[in-house]
């Protein structure tokens, strides 16, 4: 079936994992020296489950309840898992927002409307929350090594097999740009800010829901039009760098025969 193919490479993508506490680990290890199961295999394993369970009964209906935040159901975990296996395997890493991650793989398994505003913010939770996991694994990683290069060289478990995507995110984390977004002490304020506004709409009653949700977009758009700002600075950056090797190029003319 097309879904278990695309579960099982997944699958292997965490291979080697040490310890299952994280997505992304080090590519070091070896599988052999496992001697129980992780959680994170318990879940693969019950994803799995699931997968040839929709195989033979047909995609699984989620909803919410009115007044609920999360969906009620026995597979209401797996559908939380299920998204983050939508985001981790499928989202593009060149894509520095989450917004951009589809939604094909939680479709297959489960019938949803996404016109229910509630299930909306529930699943865009989900991949938000995921995402910037998986983010910050792939960066902690990279951290790991004092030289770039040798970061290069060792791409993180799940980017394994995926040498053009580690190295852009490589490149991404030692440009300019991404330094001073790193500094950037805005950002980290408008961060806080999500956070904060996601804290009190779990605490508040429906009433206040309207108006923490706009502040929660207004700070979420900051964050992107931030990102924007960084992505358009680091193709300025290039250009520069071209011009530059260009000019000095030109100056030293063409090249004289001995």
């Amino acid at each position: 079936m097309e879904t278990d193919d695309m579960f099982l490479q997944f699958e292997e993508d965490l291979d080697n994992i040490a310890g299952g506490s994280s997505s992304v680990g080090d590519n070091t290890g070896s599988s052999s020296q496992q001697t129980t199961p992780t959680p994170r295999r318990r879940a693969q394993s019950r994803l799995l489950e699931l997968e040839r369970h929709v195989a033979i009964n047909g995609c699984i209906p989620m909803t919410i309840a009115p007044g609920a935040e999360k969906p009620i159901s026995p597979h209401a975990i797996r559908f939380s898992q299920a998204i983050g296996v939508c985001v981790r395997k499928t989202f593009p890493v060149r894509c520095l927002k989450w917004a951009d991650v589809g939604r094909e793989y939680i479709e297959r398994l489960f019938v949803i409307d996404f016109n229910d505003q509630a299930m909306n913010r529930f699943v865009e939770h989900q991949m938000l929350t995921t995402f910037k996991k998986f983010r910050a694994d792939c960066h902690r990683h990279f951290k790991k090594y004092s030289d770039p290069e040798e970061a290069r060289a060792n791409p993180p478990n799940a980017l394994v097999g995926r040498d053009e995507d580690w190295h852009f995110l490589c490149d991404h984390y030692i440009s300019r740009a991404f330094q001073a977004l790193v500094g950037d002490p805005s950002r980290r304020l408008a961060e806080q800010q999500v956070q904060a506004v996601r804290r009190h709409l779990v605490r508040s009653p429906h009433k206040k829901e309207i108006e923490l949700q706009a502040k929660l977009h207004e700070a979420l758009e900051r964050i992107e039009v931030q990102d924007r700002n960084h992505q358009a600075l680091a193709s300025q950056v290039e250009a520069m760098k071209k011009m530059i090797e260009d000019l000095t190029r030109a100056q030293q003319g063409p090249p004289h025969d001995p």
